[in-house]
């Protein structure tokens, strides 16, 4: 499940929380930072870098599709979901 993701590290640590509640398949979470300068990367390192069905793929910053593509090219799954991250203004 590619999830692109710029400035979100705020958020980014729940939407991979709440992709990985979701047990009942098989799953292969793909985090795409899209150039953050947040701490993004960082966070979903520290946070899940050991965790085996998660990966962090960062990228320098050419928008959501370009970092969707980057994440869809990374997929290994027969059916592969993307979702975006929760915003933090909402």
């Amino acid at each position: 499940m590619p999830i692109p993701a710029f400035n979100e590290a705020k958020v980014i640590a729940s939407s991979i929380r709440r992709v990985l509640d979701s047990r009942e398949v098989e799953l292969e979470v793909i985090v795409i930072d899209d150039g953050s300068t947040d701490g993004t990367s960082g966070l979903v390192a520290s946070a899940f870098g050991d965790h085996p069905e998660v990966k962090l793929l960062t990228v320098s910053n050419g928008g959501k599709a370009r970092a969707l593509n980057v994440g869809l090219a990374h997929a290994s799954g027969s059916i592969v979901v993307a979702t975006p991250t929760r915003s933090s203004s909402r």
